[in-house]
């Protein structure tokens, strides 16, 4: 027994082995390719032996109706002749059997008007089957002319066969008359050994012919299709392995290619996807390792300065009880920022924040907003300018999350920004949104990192910046509120000269 491990397919309740792993190569007997020029036999078969078939009627019905025209006068002539010798039992039939002997292919009958057969005629050796038949198609004949044949006649020695016939009355004057009927064949011919005289070879050349045309059609398939799908199940095996960077290259504009397109398309998403998880997941270690380290710093701090308070409280003095408490409540309240951020980033990741918006006005959320930190602006010594287009006109959006996004972008702004600096709040309307920006004439942001301050975590690598308390999530969590409002947050800034960060949102209207 082999070692060959068989793949297996099922239609209906048929098994049958598709593929050969060993080989990685369809048999040819379940290939396509061999299915179709199966069909292809059987269908120039079947078309040639109907065609044939079909003319062998045409051929039938011709020699019926050349044969019933040519002996239309058979049954007149025995009716007048058997007229002598009709009254004789026994001499009628010896002069019926004289008859035929003289005439191979016909039959010879003598009816009543209820269509029993009297006597009965024929050149071979016949049975009386049928004793009675219908006289509808005597009386059909008698009564007809050439236009109305062939008229066929059930033949009272078969049970079977209908053939053409003559007939006659035989005596009309009298009120039992007698009919005379004459079947026949056309004059002694076989039709059936004529047709196969003359169609047998006919039917040989057209089994043939689609063998051949099969056959050729089966190794243009096979060269074209077979090989193609070849290629592509090789490829899939390829990226099962893990390979990187399969493709199946088809350039064809058939339905092969339209899959090979499809299956580039999934291997792009899937690599796209399996980078993504790649990312994630190192994202998700620094996420780790970044939150433990912000955590650790505020909790070592405060652990420091309690257990200092605890094991020293008789010995320090009432400046430095209020300076370590102070530091206590500035790194608690540092860490509640922190946890804060942390569960607005999470929910904001996971999709699972909701907006509810509402008609407001974007300056008197920024004026509310700046009254908020009017102790910070002061301890800078800050300059507020404000350039609130006028009159003002109402957003439609989220404003509980919207105050979120403009806190965030005023804290960056006061944090880095030297003191006696200024920052610039202003809106512009345009035809569909109002566009707001927030300047400063801080520090500035150098170019090469403008591409990753939105990224969760990220602190600038500039000196002067590490001094400064944050979380590094505030532009992240803006950024992805605002994608929630169908808009997009932007910088621009000159390293030294302050950074400009603005947005847009929808105008509202009476239709909104």
């Amino acid at each position: 027994m082999g070692c060959g491990v068989q793949v297996y397919g099922r239609i209906g309740q048929l098994d049958y082995t598709l593929v050969n792993s060993e080989s990685g190569h369809l048999s040819f007997f379940h290939t396509l390719t061999f299915k179709l020029s199966v069909v292809l036999v059987l269908f120039f078969s079947i078309n040639g032996i109907s065609l044939v078939l079909w003319d062998q009627k045409d051929l039938l019905e011709g020699i019926k109706l050349d044969t019933q025209i040519a002996y239309a006068d058979e049954g007149r002539l025995l009716a007048e002749a058997v007229v002598p010798v009709i009254g004789d039992p026994e001499a009628t039939q010896a002069y019926l059997d004289s008859v035929t002997y003289n005439y191979p292919g016909m039959e010879l009958f003598i009816l009543d008007s209820a269509g029993n057969v009297l006597h009965n005629a024929s050149d071979v050796p016949s049975k009386l089957i049928r004793p009675q038949i219908s006289m509808a198609p005597i009386f059909a004949f008698i009564n007809s002319t050439p236009d109305d044949y062939p008229i066929d006649v059930d033949i009272p020695t078969s049970n079977e066969l209908k053939f053409v016939f003559s007939a006659a009355r035989i005596n009309p004057t009298e009120e039992q008359p007698l009919y005379a009927m004459v079947t026949f064949l056309g004059g002694g011919d076989d039709p059936e050994l004529s047709f196969w005289a003359k169609y047998g070879a006919l039917l040989t050349r057209t089994i043939l012919f689609s063998l051949a045309i099969a056959s050729l059609t089966g190794l243009i398939i096979w060269a074209g299709f077979t090989r193609r799908v070849n290629l592509a199940a090789a490829s899939v095996r390829r990226y099962k392995t893990g390979t990187n960077g399969v493709k199946i290259e088809d350039n064809s504009h058939d339905e092969l290619s339209h899959v090979a397109h499809a299956f580039n398309e999934m291997v792009d998403r899937v690599n796209g996807m399996m980078d993504e998880l790649v990312l994630k997941e190192k994202s998700r270690g620094e996420l780790v390792a970044t939150v433990s380290h912000e955590l650790q710093t505020p909790l070592t701090v405060i652990q420091g300065n309690i257990e200092t308070l605890v094991l020293h409280q008789d010995q320090i003095d009432a400046e430095t009880m209020r300076h370590k408490l102070r530091t206590i409540h500035n790194q608690i309240k540092h860490l509640s920022n922190l946890i804060g951020d942390l569960a607005t980033i999470s929910i904001l990741d996971t999709g699972q924040m909701k907006i509810s918006t509402e008609p407001f006005l974007l300056s008197e959320l920024a004026e509310s907003t700046i009254e908020e930190f009017e102790k910070f602006l002061g301890e800078k010594h800050l300059t507020v300018v404000r350039q609130f287009q006028q009159p003002p006109e109402p957003v439609e959006a989220d404003p509980i999350r919207i105050r979120q996004v403009l806190r965030n972008l005023l804290s960056n702004a006061i944090k880095f920004t030297p003191e006696q600096g200024t920052i610039t709040l202003a809106t512009r309307v345009t035809a569909l949104t109002i566009e707001f920006s927030i300047s400063d004439t801080g520090i500035g942001i150098p170019e090469h990192e403008t591409k990753h301050i939105f990224t969760s975590f990220y602190r600038s690598q500039k000196s002067n910046t590490q001094k400064v308390k944050g979380t590094g999530l505030g532009l992240a969590i803006c950024r992805k509120i605002l994608k929630l409002h169908e808009s997009e947050l932007s910088v621009q800034s000159t390293e030294g000269a302050g950074a400009t960060f603005s947005f847009g949102l929808r105008r509202y209207t009476s239709t909104n």
